[in-house]
């Protein structure tokens, strides 16, 4: 058992080893309070201490206080840093940067003990949230904050968002495209690398539709009792082209109070690392302002759209696919129905468009091995997008 100095507040975490899995790696529980809160799988990389975390139970200041216990034990065992496997979850990333941990966007972040956390240079909150995510995003993308809006605008943006205070930005890429325009909660809680993976999520979808999607915005907002409650991760409308997000993928605040929604990784038939489920939400919303442009220009080729994705399960439709959860549907409306639910999501067969949003996420997100739904997808896609490559 090891119980480090270090605590967050009145938080004292014991991390008490476990067993050496097959992969040799060292398995430990994290407690507080007589609480089991995470488990952590370590191993030593080129003289670090690598260290994969499973939180999902874990406070905001749990997770504080087990870095605090991370970093001692790498103290305790003469390491010289620690390094944090991809992976790991939204919140502890956004603890471990704020503790000095660098790197990529999705990718390993590492910190060496010896040297100090730099200290933020004190500009505006605006100021440094700009910095953080023109750091994190791809080269040729650069991210600047919009016009202020006028107070009686700002109190109606409030009022119709539920979220008190925003930042508007833009996201511009090399092109000469609409810039994308989000509205990100304003607070100093903001995780950068949230928001950074939606917007770099958002201009590679933009970029393989352009001009559909070009005009879509970004809102975190609690405007639906959903999006307030975490049990809706996002929203997308036919009369308006914007994207509602749940602010819990933005605000290390929020996400805490929602724990048990948002925080758990997407099932690997979903989506494959490097991916996580802020790229899987945003590429689903992305298909629903997609699909609709579908449906207004081009009617009869979403029919056709449908019929070839049902065609895939077995039956006539996609229609079918989903009338196959009714009492005395035929049984290879059923079977088709359990395959969406088995191959792509439970939420895929509540509804023709939800299963096609989830097939263009799932088809996106699991780019480097594809299952044959996702595979099927794409080829799909392709008649009738002529010219869209293949996912990042």
């Amino acid at each position: 058992m090891i119980s480090p100095d270090r605590d967050d507040g009145e938080i004292r975490v014991e991390l008490h080893r476990e067993l050496v899995d097959v992969h040799g790696r060292r398995l430990f529980s994290a407690w507080a309070a007589d609480r089991n809160f995470a488990r952590l799988a370590v191993t030593k990389d080129q003289g670090r201490l690598r260290v994969g975390v499973d939180d999902g139970a874990a406070t905001l200041p749990e997770r504080r206080a087990l870095l605090g216990a991370v970093m001692a034990l790498a103290t305790a065992e003469h390491l010289p840093g620690v390094v944090l496997s991809a992976g790991s979850s939204l919140l502890f990333r956004y603890v471990a940067r704020a503790g000095g941990f660098l790197g990529p966007l999705r990718g390993d972040l590492s910190r060496d003990l010896g040297i100090p956390v730099p200290v933020a240079p004190g500009d505006a909150f605006e100021d440094d949230l700009l910095r953080e995510l023109n750091a994190l995003l791809p080269e040729g993308v650069t991210v600047r904050l919009d016009r202020r809006p006028g107070r009686l605008r700002s109190w109606m943006r409030t009022a119709s968002s539920g979220v008190v205070g925003t930042v508007h930005l833009t996201a511009s890429d090399a092109s000469n495209a609409e810039p994308l325009r989000l509205a990100v909660p304003f607070e100093e809680q903001v995780m950068a690398e949230g928001v950074a993976q939606a917007i770099d999520t958002a201009i590679a979808v933009r970029a393989h539709f352009r001009p559909m999607v070009d005009d879509v915005r970004i809102f975190y907002d609690q405007s639906l009792p959903g999006l307030r409650t975490g049990s809706i991760a996002g929203a997308a409308y036919s009369s308006v082209r914007d994207i509602h997000l749940s602010p819990a993928y933005a605000s290390a605040v929020v996400m805490d109070a929602q724990r048990g929604h948002h925080q758990e990784p997407q099932p690997v038939r979903v989506a494959l690392p490097p991916f996580t489920r802020i790229d899987s939400v945003v590429a689903h919303e992305y298909w629903h302002q997609i699909e609709f442009g579908l449906e207004s220009s081009r009617y009869g080729e979403s029919v056709e759209f449908r019929r070839a994705l049902g065609g895939y399960f077995g039956v006539e439709t996609l229609e079918h696919v989903i009338k196959g959860a009714s009492k005395g549907a035929p049984p290879n409306w059923q079977e088709a129905h359990r395959r969406l639910r088995d191959e792509v999501s439970a939420y895929a067969a509540t509804a023709p468009k939800e299963a096609t949003a989830e097939l263009f996420s799932q088809w996106w997100c699991t780019g480097s091995d594809p299952p044959p739904s996702a595979r099927f997808f794409g080829e799909v896609l392709s008649r009738f997008f002529p010219g869209t490559s293949g996912p990042p």
